[in-house]
């Protein structure tokens, strides 16, 4: 239960720091390939993008197949196989684009949310309003943009958004046109030191607090299961038949499984999701991977011939000739474990 307790914890830590994230999606300058990227194509480009991400450099280096390319300049290492990619990706589409003004001049955002190809690396969005004529890059990640100078007007607003991959090939181009909608204020994060990385400013302190926690947690953990190993054998022993036992077996097999199951599934959708915090959630599906491997032990044990079981309070021990396993109940699991075991006629 503490455990379960504190993975939906942990959920919703990850949930509040993606809600807040989204919120302004700035950066400062940005460099690509992302430093010790792997398996790039041959034809792989350097690529920049300013702080107020109207400009973006294709630096094409010579590259050798499999051999680290490295520029501290840039900012970028990578590997690149030997193949190249000319194929463009996958054009942008449903996007929702929108545009808000708040009531500073100028003060304006920008979000992109929609779908892209997998392999898009820069996002190229051309803004065009009668004489105004406003360009700049951005990446996947950073979909919501607050950017102050757009000097857009209530009109409607001509919007072609193109993807562009690491080897620098561009899509067919996504065309929409929206109005600027006028709010009371915009969270201008961006507003004294232009295209800036918000959110790692904003959470630095709760990822730091996380990265101290974690350790603390796992070692506290470890303790925990060891006096709780170690308290075992000091309740009486109970004798358990041996229906009984492999009932209370199965009941915690078929609820580890399901255990399993959510916790894995919950942390690949924070992977998915580019989260942070996978790394932190990753213990719990790993023990209960673990768990679900020794109660199968256990079941493995009650098939053999000559299998003791005994109950030392919540804990149930099976021994056979060769190897003995310990399993942690709860109460319930005994009582209806009991009642499963009763045969029918005597029970009417």
């Amino acid at each position: 239960m503490r455990q379960r307790l504190a993975l939906a914890v942990l959920m919703v830590i990850a949930g509040h720091a993606e809600a807040k994230r989204i919120t302004c999606s700035c950066g400062n300058e940005i460099a690509l390939p992302e430093w010790g990227a792997q398996d790039l194509p041959i034809n792989t480009k350097v690529m920049r993008i300013l702080e107020n991400g109207a400009y973006l450099y294709q630096l094409r280096p010579e590259l050798t197949a499999n051999v680290l390319y490295a520029d501290e300049a840039t900012g970028v290492s990578f590997t690149p196989n030997d193949k190249r990619d000319d194929a463009p990706p996958e054009a942008p589409h449903d996007v929702n684009a929108y545009v808000a003004t708040g009531l500073v001049k100028n003060q304006q955002t920008l979000s992109l949310f929609g779908n892209y190809a997998p392999d898009t690396a820069v996002i190229h969005v051309e803004l065009r309003q009668a004489d105004r004529f406003v360009t700049l890059y951005t990446t996947p990640n950073r979909l919501y943009l607050c950017r102050s100078g757009m000097d857009l007007g209530p009109g409607t607003v001509d919007v072609r958004i193109t993807a562009i991959d690491i080897a620098g090939n561009e899509s067919a181009p996504f065309a929409t046109s929206v109005k600027p909608s006028p709010i009371d204020d915009v969270e201008d994060h961006c507003r004294d030191s232009g295209f800036y990385e918000h959110h790692h400013h904003d959470h630095g302190f709760e990822i730091l607090f996380l990265l101290l926690l974690y350790p603390l947690c796992v070692v506290a953990w470890f303790l925990i299961v060891i006096v709780r190993r170690a308290t075992v054998k000091r309740t009486p022993a109970e004798p358990v038949a041996h229906l009984e036992a492999a009932e209370v077996v199965r009941r915690l097999l078929r609820w580890q499984i399901v255990w399993a199951v959510m916790t894995i599934a919950g942390v690949l959708g924070l992977v998915h999701a580019r989260s942070e915090l996978p790394i932190f959630l990753a213990p719990f599906p790993i023990v209960a991977v673990a768990k679900l491997y020794w109660i199968r032990r256990a079941q493995v044990l009650l098939d053999q011939p000559e299998t003791d079981a005994v109950r030392h309070g919540r804990w149930l021990c099976v021994t056979s000739l060769r190897d003995t396993v310990t399993v942690r109940a709860s109460d319930i699991d005994f009582v209806w474990a009991k009642r499963a075991g009763i045969p029918k006629s005597v029970a009417k």
